[in-house]
């Protein structure tokens, strides 16, 4: 008897072990298309080329596996960034990135288009298993509700 209640007990404890090890999938050209044509953001964001990115946020290509970003002319801080990074440690680099974007962006709106600063002081930053979403919009409500349908 002693020895089924150990085997039912190391069993459930290998399910638990399993069930917790999912991996998080996020699509990330649909919550991209979602979130473009939502109506959140106050002008069109336009992509931005995977080769010049490292310039635009301070991580490396040896870091993510996917990234989808959309900036906006620059005359407002309308912002969508979403990688999927290779591991977690690379998920949490560039989690540091996009922070450091964020506090680039305030320093740099304050003198230029002050107005555009509450918007980055309530930037939507998440980390989701290996993604990493940064969404600075003009309707983070609404922004906050499409992510929702993805991030379960």
């Amino acid at each position: 008897m002693k020895r089924l209640l150990v085997a039912v007990l190391a069993t459930l404890l290998l399910l638990a072990l399993f069930g917790c090890s999912e991996k998080k999938e996020l699509d990330i050209d649909k919550l991209s298309e979602e979130l473009l044509s939502g109506g959140v953001f106050s002008e069109t964001l336009e992509p931005v080329e995977l080769d010049i990115l490292g310039y635009i946020y301070d991580v490396s290509e040896d870091d993510y596996a996917e990234a989808a970003v959309y900036c906006s002319s620059g005359a407002t801080a309308d912002e969508l960034a979403i990688f999927k990074a290779k591991d977690a440690d690379a998920a949490k680099r560039i989690a540091e990135a996009a922070q450091q974007r964020i506090e680039e962006q305030i320093r740099g709106f304050k003198n230029y288009v002050p107005a555009e600063v509450p918007k980055l002081e309530k930037a939507y930053q998440t980390t989701y298993g290996d993604y990493v979403l940064l969404c600075v919009s003009t309707d983070p409500e609404t922004a906050n509700t499409i992510i929702a349908k993805y991030i379960k």
